[in-house]
């Protein structure tokens, strides 16, 4: 019984090991995307649309300018 117990401990340790290794994937396989930054943003017109007015700090509005003063969008 102790035999049957040890080959069904090393069998399922071997599936596991082989079924992890088959989800993991290699660096070649992954798609490499441009980062947001190197993607021109100019002439760009955003349309916000708050079902609030803005409230004390309003961190959307300062978001919102600085991305129109780097982008040299209109935010409308």
């Amino acid at each position: 019984m102790k035999k049957i117990k040890n080959t069904f401990l090393i069998l399922a340790a071997s599936v596991m090991t082989i079924s992890l290794a088959a989800c993991g994937s290699s660096s070649s396989e992954k798609q490499q995307t441009p980062a947001a930054d190197s993607v021109p943003l100019t002439g760009l017109t955003l349309q916000v649309m708050i079902s609030e007015e803005p409230g004390e700090g309003d961190a959307l509005g300062n978001a919102l300018e600085k991305w129109s003063a780097a982008t040299g969008g209109i935010v409308k």
